[in-house]
């Protein structure tokens, strides 16, 4: 059985092929890694949502990945943490597109 690290490079080309319009990563941050590896960039979504990097953030893959492109923490940990806003906050960002 592989590893994730060693298959994470099938992503690419199935983004490549699908061409989705909304991508929503549902990872934790060691994934994170994965995604920079592969020349991915991850930004807070505005300069005040620093400190809550971990929950939400934005994902840039040029070539690859759609303008809303969005990396959140697993809903469980969400809701665990009672930050499930974060879902609502990315919601409305696709519909005021």
């Amino acid at each position: 059985r592989k590893n994730v690290w060693e298959c994470f490079f099938i992503l690419e080309e199935e983004l490549k092929i699908v061409k989705p319009d909304v991508v929503i990563f549902f990872i934790g941050q060691r994934y994170d890694l994965l995604l920079e590896a592969r020349k991915c960039k991850i930004t807070p979504v505005t300069d005040t949502m620093e400190a809550d990097f971990e929950w939400l953030a934005k994902a840039e893959w040029e070539g690859v990945l759609p303008e809303h492109s969005y990396i959140l923490a697993h809903p469980n940990r969400l809701k665990r943490a009672k930050k499930g806003e974060y879902l609502n906050t990315v919601v409305n960002l696709i519909k005021q597109a």
